[in-house]
């Protein structure tokens, strides 16, 4: 909100002199909803109410405790909600005035920002805050040239970069290879290997303001946190292949808001950044085992290249190609592994993270953890559907396909289930 404020401060000189003092309010986040969601159909009052009882509100308690306590249920139907009731009513808006900016706010603005750094979002706050005195903050216009690429001259600086406000891109021959919004960071790499060389041009996608900081503030804080470089080194060879595997995911045009797949094809390249930091890679071979069915879960995992299968109890029931996710269900649940997954593919690369790393990550990148939940409660409720109609079928194996040993894909029929997603072939 500091922010806004800011940026009318910003344009009052363009502003007639005979209106009066713009006036910036806010409102407690806590208190007001970041999405309404209205529930209207061509039925009787009865029939949407027991909708959003019986359907409804058991999806919205899929959520993780945390979100949950900050989901509220205004109105169902033509009743209100009963007290007590989880998700509860909220509680009235708030209005206040805000304060003029000072320095100390603006200094708690920038040292927020710099605690969203993937590589610094354990660093000690006096370290951020030595860093930020010695800091400049620049700002640029659209289409600014930020970094040049190609070599330095002998005298030039090399500095890194943290996007405080706006967009970047990077570009290699004019092409743009990636964009970086509030909080990632760009210039590392060229002090600690390429020393003198850049490798391509930065340029403000739109006016931006970064921090930037000198060659000397670097080694400094490699020197007190050593695994800031371990973690830039790690980013470095992990994030092009993430940004790689959403791209294709979002190409494949499989996945969308509302399907349960669609968490990669929703990710920034800075949550891709702390996904690779707490990721490890494995490489596989064809018919390797991935995870099977029944066995105590030990990690999430992320399909970077190759081919997967899923089979649920010695039946096919999906495939995973790159971009997709498994494996989170019984993390979160705390139950089993709730199916087998074998390479399919000549070979395969996943990026793996322990269950340590992966609630470390929940916990620090909440945009990502509620993709998680979201996902993990809409696989879940589909798949109890979809479970509830085959055994109304009561398919036997004579009338379906078994999985071979060898987990080799389009085995003919097989049953579906919105845990994976089914052959496209």
């Amino acid at each position: 909100a500091q922010e806004v404020r800011d940026k009318v401060n910003g344009v009052l000189p363009l502003l007639p002199k005979t209106i009066q003092q713009p006036r910036v309010d806010r409102f407690d986040p806590d208190a007001a909803p970041v999405m309404s969601l209205a529930l209207s159909a061509s039925k009787p009052v009865r029939d949407i109410t027991e909708y959003a009882d019986k359907v409804l509100r058991r999806q919205l308690e899929t959520l993780s405790p945390s979100m949950k306590a900050r989901t509220f249920l205004v109105h169902v139907a033509d009743k209100d909600v009963p007290p007590g009731a989880v998700p509860s009513k909220p509680p009235l808006f708030s209005t206040q005035a805000l304060l003029p900016p000072t320095t100390q706010s603006r200094e708690a603005i920038l040292l927020d920002t710099m605690r969203l750094v993937s590589y610094l979002h354990d660093a000690p706050t006096h370290t951020l805050e030595t860093l930020l005195r010695g800091a400049e903050i620049c700002s640029y216009h659209r289409h600014a040239l930020i970094v040049r690429r190609g070599p330095l001259g002998e005298k030039e600086p090399l500095h890194f970069f943290i996007i405080a406000d706006g967009e970047v891109s990077v570009k290699e021959g004019g092409v743009v290879k990636t964009r970086l919004k509030k909080a990632d960071t760009f210039g590392e790499w060229g002090i600690s290997h390429q020393r003198g060389y850049r490798v391509a041009d930065v340029v403000a996608s739109r006016p931006c303001q970064c921090i930037r900081l000198s060659e000397a503030q670097y080694w400094w804080l490699v020197e007190r946190h050593p695994a800031v470089q371990e973690r830039v080194a790690k980013i470095r060879a992990l994030l092009p292949r993430l940004e790689m595997a959403r791209d294709r995911h979002r190409l494949q045009g499989r996945a969308s808001v509302s399907s349960p797949l669609g968490l990669m094809t929703r990710t920034t390249s800075g949550q891709l950044a702390k996904l690779a930091m707490f990721g490890e890679l494995r490489s596989l071979k064809k018919n390797q085992t991935v995870i099977v069915e029944g066995e105590e879960p030990d990690g999430f995992f992320i399909l970077l290249s190759g081919h997967l299968s899923a089979t649920v109890g010695g039946w096919v029931v999906g495939e995973l190609s790159e971009g997709d996710s498994f494996g989170e269900i019984a993390l979160l649940e705390g139950g089993k592994r709730h199916a087998t997954i074998r390479v399919v593919s000549v070979d395969a690369e996943v990026l793996f993270m322990r269950t340590r790393d992966f609630r470390r990550l929940l916990e620090t990148l909440p945009a990502f953890s509620w993709g998680i939940w979201e996902m993990a409660g809409r696989r879940r409720h589909t798949s109890g559907q979809s479970q509830a109609a085959h055994e109304a079928k009561e398919v036997s194996p004579a009338d379906g396909v078994r999985a071979r040993d060898q987990g080799t894909a389009n085995l003919g029929q097989h049953r579906p289930t919105s845990d994976y997603p089914p052959h496209n072939r």
